[in-house]
């Protein structure tokens, strides 16, 4: 499995029509980057950015590296919050809130 596919079925359960609208780019550009094709960093940034906007777990090594299966057989890119890259404006509006 590619990374890009990783990405688009298990963190955001799409099909690749539904990714491409998401990504801005047509669904061929999908088919593409799941069959090795380049992905430039334009395109991570919208998908990156929709993940944040979705509140979806992230982890930007994601697009180099499917991440290992664990033994038991849990999907844990789908539930690990842990390794969530925080955008700035969640660390503003967190450090906001602790402010009041």
């Amino acid at each position: 499995m590619t990374p890009i596919r990783f990405i688009r079925q298990h963190v955001f359960r799409l099909t690749q029509t539904e990714f491409a609208a998401l990504a801005g780019v047509r669904q061929s550009s999908v088919s593409r980057w799941e069959s090795g094709g380049p992905l430039d960093s334009i395109d991570m940034l919208h998908i990156r950015n929709a993940a944040f906007a979705r509140s979806l777990p992230w982890n930007d090594s994601w697009f180099f590296d499917v991440p290992a299966a664990r033994e038991d057989g849990v999907d844990d890119a789908a539930i690990e919050v842990g390794c969530r890259v925080a955008s700035p404006e969640s660390v503003q509006h967190a450090a906001d809130e602790a402010a009041s």
